[in-house]
């Protein structure tokens, strides 16, 4: 049979092309998916051949061969030929982007081929590409080349990609896919002008198919893929680890936001009534001569004292946990310190008619360097903690220090019990947080579980560790050593009590007390009650002391005097402490920019005292206020100048007058009897707050910031009126006042605050109506 075209080098290709394909499958690696994309395109390469090959049988038998027959096979070949370009222009891409290809391209190339497929079997039907006429005569249409536009459309985009990512390829790379494209468009051109009667196009596409084997899927290069794949996988794994930590790292650090914030909204709620309570009580243990006034004052105050243990516990075990607690040595009396501790847990020996002993080695010395704020409070932990767990019997705090070089001292602290001892098994837990040991037996003993862990680690950062050793039923012994500078050869002696009376005989026991009537100060806090506590603590210093209520109240005494010290409360409506802070210092017209400006604030939260010196404040003092730290704090900041011996003489108040009002009002909304419980049973003192309560605009000020949605303003003032509410024995409404600030610190709904509002105005009128009433009486 003879034939038109000359298929030997399409013969010689296929056979190549299958040698190739086993040869492929034998050596390589064909799980990589580099691998696959090659070997699609030598089977597309081979697809083609095979079709060219019969094609040339078909055309050159055409007479006996179907016109229809004819056209679909030449069709197939044609397809092919775009199928092989789109395989090359893949691979060729794949190659450079493995993983990454754009699906989007590659989508777009695909779409092609499908119009590219539809044309042809249009072509069948209208001939513009090609026709066979019944004799079998292979007729070339008007838009024949177009035939060959989508192949060599995708010869153009391997060109181009090859030529984009040009580094990415060895030279042998370059050269061996420049090849196989020049090949592609070389055999096609001597096909179509040159030597039409031989096939020779993909004859020389199997050629440039050999030198890419070679070049881009050698066995090294296979492994090289496998080995970045992995990479690859181990990478997204990696990044996936990185991103559930990121993940898991923002809800650990939410949780321990909401707990900082749980803990400072805690501080300052508890804080601002007991540094009422505390301060009114300080007053009266200042004040009155009364023996019997003067027991049940300190009573509360134990009681107060007790309730900030409580809560400080609680502020140092967050403080401790984020990192912030500092050791901050000062100059401090040994002696002194073990008196003051052994009194604190005094009273509390005495309820349960224990022994409470202190022995002291004569030779250990007085006056040390060192935390005496932590040391104070490591040492009441383990007496306080011995006294609870204690039934009967004694429990005794014993203290030597033995030097080991000339400036410094190892302190040895042991408290021994007579109490219920600890089991062995629990000895683990003693010092976990928030645990107490054998809770069946202990469960009537309060506490938090706190005291014990903060004191272990308080004695970590200082170098040491609590020791404990125990005979369940029998009792416990706690001790430890700690390493503290001594500052001279003064000891304790035989007596420490003797020692406590000379020492505090020659220092002076109201050291901190003055005089000094050129004194100015400046208090701004936005709770009258609180301005009132403070004006009574400071009324023996002859000082000139002014008050404010808002920020804005003292921008404009700053304008009008010049203060020596100026005592910012934090929370504040309209304009908090902080803001206040940033308008004094870019006040043009204050005449107090020499002023020392002091926060004063019920959250003493971990970090609270960095936050505010680094805002710009002076220094810090916490709710409830420590009259022994506040008049130190006004001693060291007030000019020596104007400082005098402390001369004045306190004098006794008149004997408080008795209210034979009814107990309660008549709606029943204030609780008159407890209102002036809160101010000692003082009649006059309770009128005074009534009075001061009805000054302040609560309702139109609510009103006007609930118009304004102002709430953060609306809740910083309700917060207050929450306060004074419950000071004067309207604890229902109090409550109210609580439901409305706590939708929107907490819960963030502020459509309770819109729909409750009215109702709330309406119960305060009430009350307001009621303090006037009994005022008038």
């Amino acid at each position: 049979m003879t034939l038109k075209y000359n298929i030997s080098y399409e013969v010689a290709s296929t056979i190549f092309l299958f040698i190739l394909l086993f040869y492929i499958k034998l050596q390589y690696d064909t799980s990589a998916k580099i691998n696959k994309e090659f070997r699609k395109l030598v089977w597309s390469c081979l697809i083609a051949t095979i079709l060219d090959i019969i094609t040339a049988f078909t055309i050159s038998n055409a007479a006996k061969v179907p016109v229809i027959f004819n056209t679909l096979l030449n069709t197939l070949y044609f397809l092919s030929v775009a199928n092989l370009g789109y395989r090359v222009m893949f691979y060729v891409l794949y190659y450079v982007c493995r993983n990454k290809v754009n699906d989007s391209f590659v989508r777009v190339n695909q779409v092609l081929i499908c119009i590219y497929a539809l044309i042809h079997i249009a072509n069948i039907f209208s001939g513009f590409f090609f026709e066979f006429t019944d004799n079998g005569e292979y007729i070339k249409g008007a838009i024949y080349l177009g035939i060959y536009a989508i192949p060599l459309y995708f010869v153009i985009c391997s060109s181009i990609i090859l030529i984009y990512n040009f580094k990415e390829f060895t030279l042998l790379q370059r050269t061996s896919i420049s090849c196989f494209v020049s090949f592609q468009i070389l055999g096609t051109v001597l096909q179509m002008f040159i030597f039409p009667d031989t096939l020779l196009a993909l004859f020389v596409s199997s050629l440039g198919l050999l030198m890419m084997l070679f070049s881009m899927e050698t066995p090294d290069y296979q492994r090289l893929i496998i080995t970045i794949d992995e990479l690859n996988t181990t990478k997204k794994v990696a990044e996936q680890a990185k991103e559930e930590a990121e993940k898991a790292k923002e809800i650990a650090q939410e949780a321990s936001r909401l707990k900082s914030d749980f803990l400072a909204n805690m501080s300052h709620e508890i804080r601002t009534p007991i540094n009422a309570v505390l301060g009114m009580d300080e007053i009266i243990l200042r004040e009155s001569a009364d023996s019997r006034i003067q027991e049940c004052a300190s009573d509360i105050k134990q009681a107060g004292s007790m309730l900030l243990f409580l809560i400080n516990d609680i502020l140092d075990f967050s403080k401790i946990e984020s990192g912030k607690m500092d050791i901050v040595p000062v100059e401090y009396d040994l002696g002194i310190l073990l008196s003051d501790t052994m009194d604190m847990v005094r009273s509390r020996a005495k309820e349960k008619n224990l022994k409470l002993k202190l022995n002291v080695e004569p030779d250990t010395p007085a006056h040390l360097f060192g935390d005496e704020i932590r040391i104070r409070q490591i040492i009441t932990n383990i007496l306080t903690n011995a006294v609870k767990y204690t039934a009967v019997g004694q429990v005794e705090l014993s203290v030597s220090g033995k030097k080991i070089s000339e400036e410094m001292v190892q302190l040895y602290v042991s408290v021994k019990d007579t109490g219920i001892g600890i089991k062995e098994e629990d000895k683990e837990r003693l010092f976990d947080s928030f645990q107490r040991v054998d809770e069946s037996r202990n469960r009537n003993i309060e506490g938090t579980g706190l005291g014990l862990a903060i004191t272990m680690r308080l004695l970590n950062l200082m170098g040491s560790c609590l020791e404990v050793e125990s005979t369940y039923g029998e009792g416990s012994r706690f001790y430890f050593c700690l390493e503290q500078k001594t500052l001279d050869e003064v000891t304790i002696g035989p007596d420490i009590w003797e020692y406590c009376k000379n020492e505090k005989k020659r220092t002076g026991v109201a050291a901190e007390k003055f005089y000094a009537p050129e004194a100015r100060i400046l208090v701004v806090d936005d709770n009258a009650m609180n301005l009132k506590v403070f004006l009574g603590l400071l009324n023996n210093h002859g000082m000139k002391i002014d008050t404010a209520m808002s920020g804005r109240e003292c921008l404009k005494l700053v304008q009008e005097n010049a203060y020596h010290i100026i005592f910012m409360d934090h929370l504040m409506p309209e304009m908090d402490g902080v803001e206040t802070l940033g308008e004094l210092k870019r006040l043009e017209a204050n005449q107090s920019k020499d002023a020392i400006i002091i926060i004063l604030t019920a959250n003493a939260v971990s970090g609270a005292r960095e936050m505010f010196l680094k805002e710009g404040f002076d220094d810090f003092l916490s709710k409830p206020i420590d009259v022994i730290k506040l008049e130190r704090m006004i001693k060291g900041y007030l000019p020596k100048e104007i400082l005098r011996d402390f001369e004045q003489e306190q004098e006794r108040p008149p004997e408080d007058s008795t209210n034979d009002s009814d107990e309660q009002s008549e709606n029943g909304l204030v609780d008159w009897k407890k209102g002036r419980t809160f101010c000692m049973d003082d009649e006059n003192f309770f009128r005074e707050i009534l009075e001061i309560f009805l000054e302040t605009p609560y309702e139109t000020e609510l009103t006007q910031y609930l118009n304004e949605e102002n709430f953060k303003s609306y809740a910083t003032l309700v917060h207050g009126l929450k306060t004074n509410l419950t000071n004067i024995g309207a604890a229902g409404v109090s409550d109210m006042a609580k439901q409305l600030e706590r939708a929107i610190k907490t819960d963030n709904d502020e459509s309770f605050v819109k729909d409750n509002h009215e109702e709330f105005i309406a119960a305060y009128r009430n009350v307001v109506a009621e303090v006037e009433a009994y005022l008038k009486k």
